[in-house]
């Protein structure tokens, strides 16, 4: 898949695409601490078939850069998904698909914009919501509280990146006899954040899990109380 990148209402957004441009379109969303990197076989394999698939670099993700004056929100990538496929002259999606975070997404995209989507396929989605029924530790209450920047900081001095990888590792295992599919997430994961730290990574991944546990923007729980079954 080759890297590219749009403006949307001033904002970069990249992403990456393969397969014939007037080919049905997949779209492709990507988890909490990933990028459209991790869609690269998956659309070259597509592609090659005859779909024209977009994996979309979330804000924050990698050559998206994080809008700094904006909280993370349901709505806010959301907008950002309309925004590449008009910038596109993308008018339907024959399917979108997500994978965690970016199922959540998924989910309710096809619900706000039920006439460009044809369909959905999320994978083991999880939404941001309004945060109204989570409660979480004091200690991360406490840290959500800080300042962005200062919440940043303390991120990174603490090796933040070594807590999201290693918990890959502690998942998956590295030692011999794990699967190949195990050792690429693995992997995965560390390539992914040393690509999306340069462009606001650290901000948005705790801006987002701000969001989801405290509840910081309540307008994304609006849109799950509207997905139809």
């Amino acid at each position: 898949m080759e890297c590219d990148s749009r403006e949307v209402d001033g904002r970069q957004v990249g992403y990456r695409a393969c397969g014939p441009p007037d080919a049905p379109v997949i779209l492709c969303l990507h988890g909490l601490s990933l990028h459209s990197g991790m869609y690269d076989e998956l659309g070259t394999a597509l592609g090659a078939k005859g779909w024209h698939v977009i994996a979309i670099d979330f804000f924050g993700r990698g050559h998206s850069p994080w809008p700094y004056d904006e909280k993370c929100s349901v709505d806010l990538l959301v907008e950002q998904c309309i925004g590449l496929l008009d910038a596109l002259d993308v008018e339907k999606v024959a399917l979108v698909t997500g994978h965690s975070m970016g199922g959540g997404v998924a989910v309710a995209l096809a619900s706000r914009f039920p006439e460009r989507i044809e369909r959905l396929c999320a994978t083991a989605p999880v939404g941001l919501t309004n945060g109204s029924h989570l409660s979480p530790p004091l200690p991360l209450r406490i840290f959500f509280a800080m300042p962005q920047s200062v919440a940043a900081r303390l991120w990174i001095m603490l090796g933040g990146e070594h807590i999201i990888t290693g918990g890959q590792e502690r998942e998956y295992g590295e030692e011999e006899g794990k699967s190949i599919l195990a050792q690429k997430q693995v992997q995965l994961a560390r390539d992914n954040l040393i690509k999306s730290r340069a462009h606001g990574f650290v901000t948005s991944w705790l801006s987002t899990l701000r969001h989801f546990a405290l509840g910081h923007g309540a307008r994304g729980g609006k849109c799950a109380r509207h997905v139809r079954a």
